[in-house]
């Protein structure tokens, strides 16, 4: 039998930082320092720079971003609906409120 991870694969040393899960093999954080941009985290690593981070209102501007492409008949960016449709996939598999 498989062995559920209960915990993060990776350090992370933000004491202001909640891990909500894991998505795609990478610990999903989400930084609750009270700073009103309330950045998620994705690390992929121990490394104190393999990491990404994205702040919640970026996200949104990003996704209507994409949303006015697509309302005007536009072709969306390639790499930035990949990117947001691994973020969206994360922040759901984490049950975080973007």
């Amino acid at each position: 039998s498989e062995e559920i991870a209960t915990g993060p694969k990776y350090t992370h040393d933000c004491d202001n930082c909640r891990f909500c899960g894991e998505y795609d093999g990478r610990d999903l954080w989400v930084c609750e320092s009270g700073h009103e941009i309330r950045p998620a985290i994705i690390r992929h690593g121990d490394d104190g720079p393999e990491y990404y981070s994205m702040p919640m209102s970026t996200f949104h501007s990003l996704e209507d971003q994409m949303k006015i492409k697509a309302e005007a008949g536009m072709e969306p960016d390639f790499h930035l609906a990949c990117d947001l449709a691994f973020w969206r996939g994360a922040f759901k598999q984490a049950e975080v409120k973007a």
